[in-house]
């Protein structure tokens, strides 16, 4: 249900004024199912314990698998990774064609290359509108401190660069 009068078009270009971030979650279903989709909405929640939140819409093909599931990745996208994103944000059954991965400790695939790594267990789901806030205790972290991430800002993907952003083409 949307309020009548309320722009969603505009709130959306509004909500892309700011850049964020590109990461791809990964989790497994009860039946072995590796499932991944591209997500700019994620924070940083707590340090102690070590708590992150996601933000999964409802509309995702795979909402349940991701929302029920006890463990996630969240593999941060580098720079060079427009393409895997897209990948994973598409609604495409074999996202995992050409993907490079290996197993985390839950069983769960990660990415390879990323620019960081939480792998977490699913601590909290809310419900909030039209998407789930999911909530991950993080077990294991690593970063690449040499590499720059992928950002996406106004509806396109962007680089870091030292003058600025640059967008990508």
């Amino acid at each position: 249900m949307t309020t009548a009068g309320f722009d969603q078009l505009s709130y959306r270009r509004a909500l892309g004024c700011y850049p964020t971030g590109v990461a791809v979650v990964t989790a497994v279903t009860p039946a072995g199912d590796h499932v991944g989709i591209t997500i700019n909405s994620f924070t940083s929640v707590s340090l102690e314990p070590p708590l992150i939140s996601i933000c999964l819409g409802k509309h995702l093909a795979r909402f349940e698998a991701l929302t029920s599931s006890d463990a996630f990745n969240l593999n941060i996208l580098r720079e060079d990774q427009s393409e895997l994103s897209a990948q994973f944000a598409g609604d495409g059954r074999d996202k995992w064609r050409g993907v490079q991965f290996r197993i985390g400790q839950y069983g769960t695939r990660i990415l390879e290359p990323h620019l960081a790594l939480l792998e977490c267990e699913r601590h909290l789901n809310y419900r909030a509108g039209d998407h789930d806030i999911v909530i991950g205790r993080v077990h294991t972290f690593h970063h690449d401190a040499g590499a720059a991430p992928l950002l996406f800002y106004r509806g396109a993907y962007h680089r870091v660069r030292s003058s600025g952003l640059s967008g990508e083409e």
